[in-house]
């Protein structure tokens, strides 16, 4: 591999494993489940295209 794509790939796992993970953990223990779906069916919406009807 680019000596440049081990850099970013090693810093990404850094930043994974300092923030991304335990962030993650604590929601999935400390959210209720239903409000976990609700977030998802939330952020799934906004991706969504919007098209208006004139």
């Amino acid at each position: 591999m680019n000596p440049l794509t081990d850099v970013f790939f090693a810093f990404n796992q850094y930043i994974d494993a300092l923030i991304i993970d335990p962030f993650a953990n604590m929601y999935r223990m400390g959210v209720p489940e239903d409000v976990q779906i609700s977030v998802a069916n939330v952020l799934h919406n906004a991706s969504e295209p919007v098209i208006f009807v004139e």
